[in-house]
C-alpha cells in the first residue's frame, strides 16, 4: 500500500502523469506488489494528492496495459504477472519502428545460444523429460511442417523456461512471435533429419549439464538457420516492393 505522501501534490507536469509516476515509485519501492489489492479509490486519490475522476483516468490506462485487474465485487488488484505486458511492448517497439526482421532473428542468435548455457545448469529433470518427448514429436513428424514446427518451438521454449530467466524470456517470446511466419516457411522447406540432429546435440550437451557444449550446440543451429532467414526475408522485400509499384501504377493509372 502506498505510504500517506505529506505536503501539497507535485505540480511539475500534467496530473496523470504525476499520478502514473506515484504508482512507478509504488511498484519500484515494493509498496504494491504483484498480486497485491490496491486500496479503496478514496483512499489512493487522497494519498496522490487527485481527484478521484483523474485516478480513475490512470487506472484505466493501467488496466488497459493489463498491469492491474478489477475483481466484481472485490477491488483491483496488481496482475500477479507482468511478462505477457513486457512482450507486447517489445512487439510493438518492433513494428512501430520497422526494424529489419533480420535485427529479430540476430537478437535471437545473440541470447538463445547462453539461455541454452543457463538451462543446462539449471534444468530440471523434469524439463529434460520434456524436452525428450519434444523431440521424439519432432522425430515422429518429420516432413509434416505444422506438426514438426509444434514440436520444434515447445522445444525451445522448454529451454527458455528452463533457463528460468524472465527479462531474457520476455525478449525471446517476442521475438519468436515477429519470426514465426518466416519458421514455419522455412521448416516447410527443409524438414530433414539434419535440422533434427542440430536440436538432438543442444538436447544431449543441456542433458550431460555441459553448459559450454549447449552454448555451440545452440549457436551452430542458429548460425546454420540465419542463410535461411536471410533469404526468407531478403524474399518478402522484393514481392512488397513488387506489390507496392504496381499499386503505384495502378495509382497513376486511375488519375492520369
Amino acid at each position: 500500500m502506498p505510504a500517506k505522501k505529506n505536503g501539497p501534490p507535485c505540480d511539475d507536469g500534467p496530473l496523470f502523469e504525476n499520478v502514473m509516476k506515484q504508482f512507478e515509485d509504488c511498484f519500484r519501492t515494493k509498496r504494491l506488489r504483484p498480486g497485491s489489492k490496491l486500496p479503496p479509490e478514496r483512499e489512493l486519490a487522497a494519498e496522490f494528492g487527485v481527484s478521484r475522476h483523474t485516478l480513475r483516468e490512470v487506472l484505466k490506462a493501467l488496466n488497459l496495459f493489463g498491469i492491474i485487474r478489477s475483481r466484481a465485487g472485490d477491488g483491483t488488484y496488481v496482475q500477479r504477472s507482468l511478462s505477457g505486458l513486457v512482450v507486447k511492448a517489445i512487439h510493438l517497439s518492433i513494428l512501430l519502428e520497422d526494424v529489419d526482421y533480420m535485427d529479430a532473428y540476430n537478437t535471437r542468435l545473440a541470447i538463445e545460444p547462453t539461455l541454452a548455457r543457463i538451462a543446462a545448469s539449471n534444468a530440471r529433470r523434469e524439463h529434460i523429460e520434456m524436452m525428450r518427448r519434444e523431440i521424439h514429436g519432432m522425430e515422429s513428424n518429420l516432413g509434416k511442417v505444422e506438426e514438426y514446427t509444434r514440436h520444434e518451438v515447445a522445444f525451445h521454449g522448454l529451454i527458455v523456461t528452463a533457463a528460468d530467466n524472465p527479462i531474457l524470456k520476455s525478449v525471446m517470446t517476442a521475438v519468436a512471435d515477429l519470426l514465426l511466419e518466416a519458421r514455419l516457411t522455412i521448416t516447410y522447406e527443409r524438414v530433414e533429419r539434419d535440422d533434427l540432429m542440430l536440436h538432438v546435440r543442444i538436447l544431449e550437451a543441456i542433458e550431460t549439464r555441459d553448459p559450454e557444449a549447449a552454448f555451440a550446440a545452440m549457436a551452430h543451429h542458429l548460425a546454420v538457420n540465419r542463410k535461411y532467414y536471410d533469404a526468407y526475408f531478403r524474399k518478402k522485400t522484393r514481392e512488397t516492393d513488387a506489390q507496392d509499384s504496381l499499386a503505384g501504377r495502378e495509382a497513376r493509372v486511375v488519375t492520369g
